[in-house]
Protein backbone atom coordinates (compact mmCIF):
# COMPACT_ATOMS: atom_id res chain seq x y z
CA UNK A 1 0.00 0.00 0.00
CA UNK A 2 1.58 3.34 -1.02
CA UNK A 3 2.58 5.85 1.61
CA UNK A 4 0.37 8.95 1.48
CA UNK A 5 1.50 12.30 2.89
CA UNK A 6 -1.35 14.42 4.33
CA UNK A 7 -1.07 18.20 4.30
CA UNK A 8 -3.88 19.62 6.41
CA UNK A 9 -4.97 23.01 5.18
CA UNK A 10 -6.64 24.01 8.42
CA UNK A 11 -4.62 26.99 9.60
CA UNK A 12 -4.15 28.53 6.20
CA UNK A 13 -7.71 27.97 4.98
CA UNK A 14 -9.61 28.19 8.29
CA UNK A 15 -11.57 24.97 7.81
CA UNK A 16 -13.09 22.61 10.39
CA UNK A 17 -11.02 19.63 11.46
CA UNK A 18 -11.46 16.62 9.18
CA UNK A 19 -12.85 13.29 10.26
CA UNK A 20 -10.72 10.16 10.15
CA UNK A 21 -12.29 9.23 6.79
CA UNK A 22 -10.29 10.52 3.85
CA UNK A 23 -11.93 13.44 2.09
CA UNK A 24 -13.00 12.87 -1.48
CA UNK A 25 -10.62 14.89 -3.65
CA UNK A 26 -11.87 17.84 -5.67
CA UNK A 27 -9.04 17.82 -8.22
CA UNK A 28 -5.65 16.35 -9.07
CA UNK A 29 -2.39 18.18 -9.68
CA UNK A 30 0.33 16.38 -11.65
CA UNK A 31 3.82 17.62 -10.85
CA UNK A 32 7.51 16.89 -11.41
CA UNK A 33 9.85 16.45 -8.47
CA UNK A 34 13.38 17.88 -8.73
CA UNK A 35 14.54 14.32 -9.49
CA UNK A 36 12.16 14.08 -12.48
CA UNK A 37 9.50 11.84 -10.90
CA UNK A 38 5.97 12.40 -12.23
CA UNK A 39 3.63 12.39 -9.22
CA UNK A 40 0.16 13.47 -8.19
CA UNK A 41 -1.39 15.58 -5.45
CA UNK A 42 -5.09 15.20 -4.68
CA UNK A 43 -6.71 18.38 -3.40
CA UNK A 44 -9.81 18.76 -1.24
CA UNK A 45 -11.15 21.38 1.17
CA UNK A 46 -9.88 19.34 4.13
CA UNK A 47 -6.47 18.19 3.03
CA UNK A 48 -4.05 17.63 0.20
CA UNK A 49 -2.82 14.07 -0.19
CA UNK A 50 0.56 13.27 -1.78
CA UNK A 51 0.76 9.53 -2.58
CA UNK A 52 4.36 8.37 -2.49
CA UNK A 53 4.64 6.68 -5.88
CA UNK A 54 5.68 7.63 -9.38
CA UNK A 55 3.20 7.61 -12.25
CA UNK A 56 6.07 6.73 -14.61
CA UNK A 57 8.42 4.50 -12.58
CA UNK A 58 12.02 4.50 -13.74
CA UNK A 59 11.55 7.53 -16.01
CA UNK A 60 13.31 10.83 -15.38
CA UNK A 61 10.77 13.21 -16.90
CA UNK A 62 11.92 16.56 -18.30
CA UNK A 63 8.55 18.05 -19.31
CA UNK A 64 4.99 16.83 -19.77
CA UNK A 65 1.53 17.68 -21.10
CA UNK A 66 -1.93 16.38 -20.15
CA UNK A 67 -4.56 15.51 -22.77
CA UNK A 68 -7.65 17.77 -22.96
CA UNK A 69 -9.89 15.23 -21.20
CA UNK A 70 -7.26 14.23 -18.65
CA UNK A 71 -6.96 10.64 -19.85
CA UNK A 72 -3.32 10.60 -21.00
CA UNK A 73 0.00 12.25 -20.22
CA UNK A 74 2.65 12.92 -22.85
CA UNK A 75 6.16 13.29 -21.43
CA UNK A 76 9.77 13.55 -22.55
CA UNK A 77 12.95 11.92 -21.32
CA UNK A 78 16.52 12.37 -22.55
CA UNK A 79 19.47 9.99 -22.86
CA UNK A 80 23.00 10.93 -21.86
CA UNK A 81 23.75 11.90 -25.47
CA UNK A 82 20.86 14.38 -25.46
CA UNK A 83 18.57 12.32 -27.68
CA UNK A 84 14.98 12.67 -26.48
CA UNK A 85 12.18 10.10 -26.32
CA UNK A 86 8.47 10.89 -26.20
CA UNK A 87 6.22 8.67 -24.06
CA UNK A 88 2.46 8.34 -23.55
CA UNK A 89 1.00 7.34 -20.17
CA UNK A 90 -2.58 6.04 -20.02
CA UNK A 91 -3.80 7.30 -16.65
CA UNK A 92 -6.58 4.70 -16.46
CA UNK A 93 -4.38 1.63 -16.92
CA UNK A 94 -0.92 2.89 -15.97
CA UNK A 95 0.53 1.67 -19.27
CA UNK A 96 3.52 3.71 -20.46
CA UNK A 97 4.58 3.33 -24.08
CA UNK A 98 7.11 5.15 -26.21
CA UNK A 99 6.16 7.01 -29.37
CA UNK A 100 9.70 7.20 -30.72
CA UNK A 101 13.13 8.65 -30.06
CA UNK A 102 14.35 11.89 -31.61
CA UNK A 103 11.14 13.80 -30.82
CA UNK A 104 10.73 17.06 -28.93
CA UNK A 105 7.83 18.25 -26.82
CA UNK A 106 6.92 21.92 -27.37
CA UNK A 107 8.89 24.57 -25.51
CA UNK A 108 6.33 27.28 -26.32
CA UNK A 109 2.57 27.75 -25.88
CA UNK A 110 1.65 25.23 -28.60
CA UNK A 111 -0.11 22.15 -27.17
CA UNK A 112 0.94 18.81 -28.69
CA UNK A 113 -2.48 17.18 -28.15
CA UNK A 114 -5.20 17.86 -30.71
CA UNK A 115 -8.24 19.52 -29.09
CA UNK A 116 -10.20 16.24 -29.23
CA UNK A 117 -7.34 14.39 -27.53
CA UNK A 118 -7.02 11.76 -30.27
CA UNK A 119 -3.76 12.81 -31.95
CA UNK A 120 -0.35 14.18 -30.98
CA UNK A 121 1.91 16.36 -33.16
CA UNK A 122 5.64 16.49 -32.34
CA UNK A 123 8.59 18.00 -34.13
CA UNK A 124 11.64 15.98 -35.03
CA UNK A 125 14.72 16.65 -32.92
CA UNK A 126 17.04 16.44 -35.88
CA UNK A 127 15.13 16.74 -39.16
CA UNK A 128 12.62 19.19 -40.57
CA UNK A 129 9.51 17.11 -40.02
CA UNK A 130 6.40 16.84 -37.83
CA UNK A 131 5.24 13.38 -36.72
CA UNK A 132 1.53 12.72 -36.07
CA UNK A 133 0.64 9.90 -33.65
CA UNK A 134 -2.56 8.24 -32.45
CA UNK A 135 -2.92 8.71 -28.69
CA UNK A 136 -4.75 5.42 -28.08
CA UNK A 137 -2.48 3.15 -30.14
CA UNK A 138 0.75 5.22 -30.30
CA UNK A 139 0.83 4.43 -34.02
CA UNK A 140 2.63 6.93 -36.26
CA UNK A 141 -0.08 8.19 -38.61
CA UNK A 142 1.70 10.78 -40.74
CA UNK A 143 5.01 12.55 -41.20
CA UNK A 144 4.72 16.15 -42.40
CA UNK A 145 7.68 17.49 -44.32
CA UNK A 146 8.36 21.05 -43.15
CA UNK A 147 11.58 22.47 -44.65
CA UNK A 148 12.86 25.32 -42.50
CA UNK A 149 10.97 24.07 -39.45
CA UNK A 150 11.35 26.75 -36.80
CA UNK A 151 9.13 25.92 -33.82
CA UNK A 152 6.57 23.40 -32.58
CA UNK A 153 3.25 23.24 -34.51
CA UNK A 154 -0.13 24.30 -33.13
CA UNK A 155 -3.49 22.57 -33.65
CA UNK A 156 -6.60 24.29 -34.96
CA UNK A 157 -9.93 23.70 -33.20
CA UNK A 158 -11.03 21.14 -35.82
CA UNK A 159 -8.32 18.76 -34.49
CA UNK A 160 -7.24 18.22 -38.06
CA UNK A 161 -5.25 21.21 -39.27
CA UNK A 162 -1.88 22.42 -38.00
CA UNK A 163 0.01 25.71 -38.15
CA UNK A 164 3.76 25.10 -38.48
CA UNK A 165 6.26 27.97 -38.11
CA UNK A 166 8.93 27.71 -40.84
CA UNK A 167 11.81 29.84 -42.11
CA UNK A 168 11.56 31.16 -45.64
CA UNK A 169 14.42 30.94 -48.13
CA UNK A 170 15.30 34.62 -47.72
CA UNK A 171 15.56 34.36 -43.92
CA UNK A 172 12.04 35.49 -43.12
CA UNK A 173 9.31 33.45 -41.44
CA UNK A 174 5.83 32.20 -42.25
CA UNK A 175 3.24 29.68 -41.08
CA UNK A 176 2.75 26.56 -43.18
CA UNK A 177 -0.76 25.06 -42.82
CA UNK A 178 -1.10 21.27 -42.96
CA UNK A 179 -3.91 18.72 -43.03
CA UNK A 180 -2.71 16.22 -40.41
CA UNK A 181 -4.97 13.43 -41.73
CA UNK A 182 -3.81 13.45 -45.34
CA UNK A 183 -0.33 14.82 -44.59
CA UNK A 184 -0.64 17.54 -47.23
CA UNK A 185 0.38 21.18 -47.04
CA UNK A 186 -2.81 23.10 -47.77
CA UNK A 187 -1.82 26.77 -47.41
CA UNK A 188 0.74 29.19 -46.06
CA UNK A 189 0.73 32.72 -44.72
CA UNK A 190 2.47 35.59 -46.43
CA UNK A 191 6.17 35.79 -45.67
CA UNK A 192 7.30 37.78 -42.64
CA UNK A 193 10.74 39.28 -42.56
CA UNK A 194 13.08 39.26 -40.83
CA UNK A 195 12.72 36.02 -38.84
CA UNK A 196 10.03 36.24 -36.13
CA UNK A 197 9.05 34.13 -33.13
CA UNK A 198 5.52 32.73 -32.85
CA UNK A 199 3.86 32.39 -29.44
CA UNK A 200 0.52 30.59 -29.75
CA UNK A 201 -1.88 31.95 -27.14
CA UNK A 202 -5.34 30.53 -27.75
CA UNK A 203 -7.39 28.16 -29.92
CA UNK A 204 -10.73 29.52 -31.11
CA UNK A 205 -13.33 27.95 -33.44
CA UNK A 206 -11.86 28.34 -36.92
CA UNK A 207 -8.65 30.16 -36.03
CA UNK A 208 -5.57 30.41 -33.82
CA UNK A 209 -4.49 33.49 -31.88
CA UNK A 210 -0.73 34.02 -31.60
CA UNK A 211 1.73 36.68 -30.52
CA UNK A 212 4.40 37.56 -33.04
CA UNK A 213 7.64 38.94 -31.62
CA UNK A 214 9.82 40.84 -34.09
CA UNK A 215 12.70 43.18 -33.25
CA UNK A 216 11.35 43.75 -29.76
CA UNK A 217 7.80 44.60 -30.93
CA UNK A 218 4.80 42.35 -30.24
CA UNK A 219 1.59 42.11 -32.22
CA UNK A 220 -1.34 39.73 -31.97
CA UNK A 221 -2.85 37.98 -35.00
CA UNK A 222 -5.50 35.46 -35.93
CA UNK A 223 -4.66 32.81 -38.52
CA UNK A 224 -7.16 30.53 -40.28
CA UNK A 225 -6.45 27.14 -41.84
CA UNK A 226 -6.55 28.72 -45.33
CA UNK A 227 -3.64 31.05 -44.41
CA UNK A 228 -5.74 34.17 -43.91
CA UNK A 229 -4.28 36.57 -41.32
CA UNK A 230 -6.07 39.23 -39.31
CA UNK A 231 -4.67 41.52 -36.64
CA UNK A 232 -6.44 41.32 -33.28
CA UNK A 233 -6.27 42.80 -29.80
CA UNK A 234 -3.99 41.53 -27.08
CA UNK A 235 -5.82 38.75 -25.17
CA UNK A 236 -6.97 39.68 -21.69
CA UNK A 237 -5.34 38.00 -18.72
CA UNK A 238 -7.28 35.05 -17.27
CA UNK A 239 -9.87 36.29 -14.77
CA UNK A 240 -9.57 32.95 -12.93
CA UNK A 241 -6.24 34.05 -11.42
CA UNK A 242 -6.45 36.34 -8.40
CA UNK A 243 -4.73 39.72 -8.61
CA UNK A 244 -2.80 39.25 -5.35
CA UNK A 245 -0.56 36.42 -6.55
CA UNK A 246 3.19 36.95 -6.07
CA UNK A 247 4.84 38.70 -9.00
CA UNK A 248 6.42 36.55 -11.69
CA UNK A 249 5.11 33.13 -10.59
CA UNK A 250 3.88 30.35 -12.90
CA UNK A 251 0.21 30.04 -11.84
CA UNK A 252 -2.76 27.99 -13.04
CA UNK A 253 -6.36 27.83 -11.86
CA UNK A 254 -7.98 24.44 -11.30
CA UNK A 255 -10.50 23.37 -13.98
CA UNK A 256 -13.41 24.46 -11.77
CA UNK A 257 -11.71 27.75 -10.85
CA UNK A 258 -11.85 26.99 -7.12
CA UNK A 259 -8.13 26.59 -6.54
CA UNK A 260 -4.93 28.19 -7.78
CA UNK A 261 -1.54 26.48 -7.79
CA UNK A 262 1.76 28.13 -8.57
CA UNK A 263 5.50 27.51 -8.37
CA UNK A 264 8.05 29.86 -6.91
CA UNK A 265 11.67 29.05 -6.06
CA UNK A 266 11.22 25.36 -6.84
CA UNK A 267 8.22 24.99 -4.49
CA UNK A 268 4.61 24.18 -5.41
CA UNK A 269 2.02 26.29 -3.58
CA UNK A 270 -1.77 25.93 -3.34
CA UNK A 271 -4.46 28.42 -2.36
CA UNK A 272 -8.09 29.26 -2.93
CA UNK A 273 -8.77 31.57 -5.87
CA UNK A 274 -10.50 34.13 -3.61
CA UNK A 275 -8.65 37.37 -3.03
CA UNK A 276 -6.79 37.41 0.27
CA UNK A 277 -6.47 33.61 0.55
CA UNK A 278 -3.28 32.32 2.09
CA UNK A 279 -0.97 29.91 0.27
CA UNK A 280 0.12 26.49 1.49
CA UNK A 281 3.55 25.06 0.69
CA UNK A 282 2.82 21.61 -0.81
CA UNK A 283 6.09 20.13 -2.01
CA UNK A 284 9.20 20.72 -4.07
CA UNK A 285 8.34 20.76 -7.78
CA UNK A 286 9.84 21.99 -11.01
CA UNK A 287 6.61 21.94 -13.05
CA UNK A 288 2.92 21.13 -12.59
CA UNK A 289 -0.40 20.88 -14.44
CA UNK A 290 -3.98 20.48 -13.25
CA UNK A 291 -5.55 17.27 -14.53
CA UNK A 292 -8.88 17.81 -16.36
CA UNK A 293 -11.69 15.41 -15.52
CA UNK A 294 -12.11 13.30 -12.37
CA UNK A 295 -9.31 13.06 -9.77
CA UNK A 296 -6.90 10.13 -9.94
CA UNK A 297 -7.01 7.27 -7.42
CA UNK A 298 -4.31 7.36 -4.75
CA UNK A 299 -2.75 4.04 -5.66
CA UNK A 300 -0.44 2.97 -8.45
CA UNK A 301 -2.62 1.90 -11.40
CA UNK A 302 -2.52 -1.77 -12.33
CA UNK A 303 -1.46 -2.08 -15.97
CA UNK A 304 -2.92 -4.70 -18.32
CA UNK A 305 -0.95 -7.94 -18.56
CA UNK A 306 0.16 -7.12 -22.09
CA UNK A 307 1.14 -3.86 -23.74
CA UNK A 308 -0.95 -4.20 -26.89
CA UNK A 309 0.00 -2.47 -30.11
CA UNK A 310 -2.13 -1.77 -33.19
CA UNK A 311 -2.35 -4.31 -35.95
CA UNK A 312 0.16 -4.09 -38.76
CA UNK A 313 -1.45 -2.18 -41.65
CA UNK A 314 -3.25 -4.53 -44.02
CA UNK A 315 -1.68 -4.66 -47.47
CA UNK A 316 -2.85 -5.72 -50.91
CA UNK A 317 0.62 -5.83 -52.42
CA UNK A 318 1.26 -3.09 -54.97
CA UNK A 319 -2.37 -1.98 -54.89
CA UNK A 320 -3.57 -0.87 -51.46
CA UNK A 321 -2.37 -0.32 -47.89
CA UNK A 322 -5.08 0.06 -45.24
CA UNK A 323 -4.86 1.37 -41.66
CA UNK A 324 -6.88 3.26 -39.07
CA UNK A 325 -6.08 5.85 -36.42
CA UNK A 326 -7.17 3.43 -33.70
CA UNK A 327 -7.42 -0.33 -33.42
CA UNK A 328 -10.68 0.14 -31.49
CA UNK A 329 -13.92 1.40 -33.05
CA UNK A 330 -16.26 3.10 -30.55
CA UNK A 331 -19.96 3.30 -31.36
CA UNK A 332 -21.05 6.83 -32.24
CA UNK A 333 -17.48 8.13 -32.58
CA UNK A 334 -15.68 8.74 -35.88
CA UNK A 335 -13.01 6.26 -36.88
CA UNK A 336 -10.42 7.64 -39.29
CA UNK A 337 -9.76 5.11 -42.09
CA UNK A 338 -6.64 5.79 -44.15
CA UNK A 339 -5.15 4.14 -47.21
CA UNK A 340 -2.46 4.46 -49.83
CA UNK A 341 -3.31 3.21 -53.30
CA UNK A 342 -1.24 2.19 -56.29
CA UNK A 343 -1.52 3.01 -59.98
CA UNK A 344 -4.82 2.28 -61.66
CA UNK A 345 -6.87 2.47 -58.48
CA UNK A 346 -9.79 4.85 -59.04
CA UNK A 347 -11.84 4.26 -55.90
CA UNK A 348 -11.87 2.32 -52.65
CA UNK A 349 -14.93 0.40 -51.46
CA UNK A 350 -15.10 0.04 -47.69
CA UNK A 351 -17.15 -2.49 -45.73
CA UNK A 352 -17.22 -3.92 -42.21
CA UNK A 353 -17.60 -7.71 -41.88
CA UNK A 354 -19.24 -8.83 -38.63
CA UNK A 355 -19.72 -12.34 -37.25
CA UNK A 356 -22.70 -12.06 -34.90
CA UNK A 357 -22.01 -13.06 -31.31
CA UNK A 358 -22.83 -16.80 -31.14
CA UNK A 359 -25.47 -18.33 -28.88
CA UNK A 360 -23.17 -20.52 -26.84
CA UNK A 361 -21.41 -22.67 -29.45
CA UNK A 362 -24.12 -22.09 -32.06
CA UNK A 363 -23.17 -19.55 -34.79
CA UNK A 364 -25.70 -16.86 -35.60
CA UNK A 365 -24.37 -15.90 -39.01
CA UNK A 366 -22.56 -12.89 -40.38
CA UNK A 367 -23.56 -9.54 -41.81
CA UNK A 368 -21.93 -6.68 -43.70
CA UNK A 369 -22.00 -2.99 -42.88
CA UNK A 370 -21.71 -0.88 -46.03
CA UNK A 371 -19.36 2.10 -45.83
CA UNK A 372 -19.35 4.62 -48.70
CA UNK A 373 -17.18 4.10 -51.74
CA UNK A 374 -14.54 6.83 -51.82
CA UNK A 375 -12.22 8.23 -54.48
CA UNK A 376 -8.82 6.61 -54.04
CA UNK A 377 -6.96 9.92 -54.24
CA UNK A 378 -8.75 11.17 -51.15
CA UNK A 379 -6.77 8.74 -49.00
CA UNK A 380 -9.04 8.78 -45.97
CA UNK A 381 -12.60 8.52 -44.74
CA UNK A 382 -14.09 9.38 -41.34
CA UNK A 383 -16.56 6.60 -40.51
CA UNK A 384 -19.27 7.19 -37.87
CA UNK A 385 -19.14 3.81 -36.15
CA UNK A 386 -22.53 2.02 -35.76
CA UNK A 387 -23.40 -0.64 -33.20
CA UNK A 388 -21.66 -3.95 -33.96
CA UNK A 389 -22.92 -7.31 -32.68
CA UNK A 390 -19.54 -8.51 -31.40
CA UNK A 391 -16.38 -7.15 -29.79
CA UNK A 392 -14.35 -7.78 -32.95
CA UNK A 393 -14.94 -7.30 -36.65
CA UNK A 394 -12.99 -6.96 -39.90
CA UNK A 395 -12.62 -3.75 -41.90
CA UNK A 396 -12.31 -4.51 -45.62
CA UNK A 397 -11.07 -2.16 -48.35
CA UNK A 398 -11.32 -3.11 -52.02
CA UNK A 399 -9.30 -1.27 -54.65
CA UNK A 400 -11.41 -0.66 -57.79
CA UNK A 401 -10.45 0.58 -61.23
CA UNK A 402 -12.56 2.92 -63.37
CA UNK A 403 -14.63 -0.07 -64.54
CA UNK A 404 -15.37 -1.01 -60.90
CA UNK A 405 -13.29 -4.16 -61.18
CA UNK A 406 -11.59 -5.33 -57.97
CA UNK A 407 -7.80 -5.00 -58.25
CA UNK A 408 -6.99 -6.06 -54.72
CA UNK A 409 -8.39 -6.39 -51.21
CA UNK A 410 -7.00 -5.53 -47.77
CA UNK A 411 -8.60 -6.61 -44.49
CA UNK A 412 -7.85 -5.22 -41.04
CA UNK A 413 -9.11 -6.80 -37.78
CA UNK A 414 -10.46 -4.23 -35.30
CA UNK A 415 -12.10 -4.30 -31.88
CA UNK A 416 -15.47 -2.72 -31.06
CA UNK A 417 -16.76 -0.86 -27.99
CA UNK A 418 -20.43 0.14 -27.49
CA UNK A 419 -21.09 3.81 -26.76
CA UNK A 420 -22.16 3.16 -23.16
CA UNK A 421 -18.68 1.78 -22.42
CA UNK A 422 -16.73 4.45 -24.30
CA UNK A 423 -15.20 5.80 -21.08
CA UNK A 424 -15.47 2.62 -18.99
CA UNK A 425 -12.02 1.05 -18.79
CA UNK A 426 -12.19 -0.66 -15.40
CA UNK A 427 -12.15 -4.43 -15.59
CA UNK A 428 -15.36 -6.31 -14.84
CA UNK A 429 -18.70 -7.51 -16.20
CA UNK A 430 -20.94 -5.04 -18.04
CA UNK A 431 -24.55 -6.07 -18.68
CA UNK A 432 -26.53 -4.13 -21.27
CA UNK A 433 -30.25 -4.50 -20.55
CA UNK A 434 -31.55 -1.03 -21.45
CA UNK A 435 -32.28 -1.97 -25.08
CA UNK A 436 -34.55 -5.07 -25.13
CA UNK A 437 -33.45 -6.12 -28.60
CA UNK A 438 -29.73 -5.91 -27.73
CA UNK A 439 -29.30 -7.55 -24.34
CA UNK A 440 -25.62 -8.44 -24.09
CA UNK A 441 -23.06 -9.21 -21.36
CA UNK A 442 -19.56 -7.81 -21.95
CA UNK A 443 -16.37 -8.86 -20.17
CA UNK A 444 -13.52 -6.36 -19.81
CA UNK A 445 -10.01 -7.55 -18.96
CA UNK A 446 -6.89 -5.41 -18.99
CA UNK A 447 -8.95 -2.43 -20.10
CA UNK A 448 -10.14 -4.23 -23.24
CA UNK A 449 -13.43 -5.94 -24.09
CA UNK A 450 -12.50 -9.58 -24.54
CA UNK A 451 -15.86 -11.39 -24.64
CA UNK A 452 -19.54 -10.74 -25.28
CA UNK A 453 -22.48 -13.10 -24.66
CA UNK A 454 -26.19 -13.07 -25.37
CA UNK A 455 -28.12 -12.66 -22.13
CA UNK A 456 -31.66 -12.15 -20.86
CA UNK A 457 -32.89 -9.69 -18.25
CA UNK A 458 -36.29 -9.44 -16.59
CA UNK A 459 -39.25 -10.33 -18.78
CA UNK A 460 -41.13 -7.22 -17.61
CA UNK A 461 -38.33 -4.90 -18.84
CA UNK A 462 -38.57 -3.00 -15.55
CA UNK A 463 -35.27 -1.41 -14.49
CA UNK A 464 -35.14 -0.15 -10.90
CA UNK A 465 -32.55 1.32 -8.53
CA UNK A 466 -30.95 -1.12 -6.04
CA UNK A 467 -33.19 0.06 -3.18
CA UNK A 468 -36.50 -1.01 -4.73
CA UNK A 469 -37.58 -4.68 -4.57
CA UNK A 470 -41.14 -5.34 -5.81
CA UNK A 471 -42.44 -8.91 -6.09
CA UNK A 472 -42.81 -8.93 -9.88
CA UNK A 473 -39.77 -9.58 -12.14
CA UNK A 474 -37.41 -6.61 -12.45
CA UNK A 475 -33.80 -5.66 -13.13
CA UNK A 476 -31.59 -3.35 -11.08
CA UNK A 477 -29.27 -0.83 -12.68
CA UNK A 478 -26.07 0.30 -10.98
CA UNK A 479 -22.59 -0.88 -10.02
CA UNK A 480 -22.21 -4.03 -7.91
CA UNK A 481 -19.71 -6.75 -7.04
CA UNK A 482 -19.84 -10.53 -7.29
CA UNK A 483 -20.78 -11.45 -3.71
CA UNK A 484 -21.05 -15.24 -3.95
CA UNK A 485 -20.64 -18.14 -6.39
CA UNK A 486 -22.52 -21.44 -6.46
CA UNK A 487 -22.17 -23.98 -9.29
CA UNK A 488 -25.31 -25.84 -8.12
CA UNK A 489 -27.58 -23.02 -7.05
CA UNK A 490 -31.36 -23.51 -6.82
CA UNK A 491 -33.89 -20.69 -6.99
CA UNK A 492 -35.35 -19.50 -3.68
CA UNK A 493 -38.63 -18.84 -5.55
CA UNK A 494 -39.11 -22.40 -6.72
CA UNK A 495 -36.92 -25.40 -5.78
CA UNK A 496 -37.65 -26.88 -9.19
CA UNK A 497 -35.73 -24.09 -10.88
CA UNK A 498 -32.06 -24.94 -11.20
CA UNK A 499 -29.66 -21.99 -11.62
CA UNK A 500 -26.26 -23.63 -12.21
CA UNK A 501 -22.99 -21.70 -12.31
CA UNK A 502 -24.61 -18.78 -10.49
CA UNK A 503 -22.90 -15.58 -9.30
CA UNK A 504 -24.84 -13.30 -6.94
CA UNK A 505 -24.40 -9.54 -7.23
CA UNK A 506 -27.42 -8.14 -5.31
CA UNK A 507 -29.92 -9.74 -2.87
CA UNK A 508 -31.63 -12.51 -4.88
CA UNK A 509 -30.24 -11.40 -8.25
CA UNK A 510 -27.74 -13.72 -9.90
CA UNK A 511 -25.93 -14.19 -13.21
CA UNK A 512 -26.48 -17.86 -14.08
CA UNK A 513 -26.94 -20.54 -16.75
CA UNK A 514 -30.53 -20.88 -17.96
CA UNK A 515 -32.46 -23.94 -19.08
CA UNK A 516 -32.12 -25.23 -22.62
CA UNK A 517 -35.80 -24.46 -23.33
CA UNK A 518 -35.05 -20.77 -22.61
CA UNK A 519 -32.17 -20.41 -25.07
CA UNK A 520 -34.50 -18.95 -27.69
CA UNK A 521 -35.06 -15.90 -25.43
CA UNK A 522 -31.36 -15.04 -25.08
CA UNK A 523 -30.57 -11.59 -26.39
CA UNK A 524 -33.91 -10.16 -25.19
CA UNK A 525 -35.94 -10.05 -21.94
CA UNK A 526 -37.06 -13.37 -20.47
CA UNK A 527 -35.99 -13.86 -16.84
CA UNK A 528 -37.55 -13.39 -13.40
CA UNK A 529 -34.92 -10.75 -12.54
CA UNK A 530 -31.62 -12.59 -12.93
CA UNK A 531 -29.21 -12.33 -15.85
CA UNK A 532 -29.48 -15.56 -17.84
CA UNK A 533 -26.78 -17.08 -20.07
CA UNK A 534 -26.33 -20.07 -22.37
CA UNK A 535 -24.64 -22.99 -20.59
CA UNK A 536 -21.45 -22.75 -22.70
CA UNK A 537 -21.16 -19.02 -22.01
CA UNK A 538 -22.16 -19.23 -18.35
CA UNK A 539 -19.56 -21.88 -17.50
CA UNK A 540 -16.88 -19.91 -19.34
CA UNK A 541 -17.76 -16.74 -17.42
CA UNK A 542 -18.08 -18.54 -14.06
CA UNK A 543 -14.65 -20.16 -14.30
CA UNK A 544 -12.80 -16.89 -14.94
CA UNK A 545 -14.71 -14.59 -12.55
CA UNK A 546 -13.47 -14.29 -8.94
CA UNK A 547 -15.62 -13.06 -6.04
CA UNK A 548 -15.36 -9.29 -5.83
CA UNK A 549 -15.43 -8.74 -9.59
CA UNK A 550 -17.11 -5.49 -10.60
CA UNK A 551 -20.59 -5.86 -12.17
CA UNK A 552 -22.26 -2.94 -13.94
CA UNK A 553 -25.89 -3.23 -15.05
CA UNK A 554 -27.05 -0.51 -17.42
Amino acid sequence: MPIVIFLLLLAALALPAPSFAAAAPDATILYLTPAGDLRLANVSTQETRLPNFSLAPGKQVRRFYVSPKGTHVLFETAAANGRCTAWVLDLATGVVGSLDTGLLLPRSGAHPFAPDGRRIALRSQEGEAIAIFSVSTRQRLQVLSAPGLQEAPAWFSDARHLAVPVRATNGGSRLALFDAVTGTRVAQTSEEGPEVSYHFQRVEPGFLVYREAREGVDRWLQVRANGELLETDEPLESSALPADLPTGVEAQASPDGKWVAYTAGGTLYLRYSDLGSESVDLTQATAFLWKPGPPLPERPPSPPPADTRPSTPAVARGVLTLRTTSEEAVEGQPLEILWESGQGVASVRLTALVQRVPKGSEPRGAYTVAIPRVAAARGHYEWPVPWVDNVRFVLRAEALNTASQVLGRAELPLSFRPRELADQREDGIYVHLSQPERQRLYVQEGGRLTMVFLCSGASTRRRLPPTQHPDDPHDHYGTFRVLAKDPDHVSNLNPEWNMPYAMRYLAGHWIHVTSRNQYHRLGRPGSHGCVRLHRVDGIRLYERTPIGTRVVIY
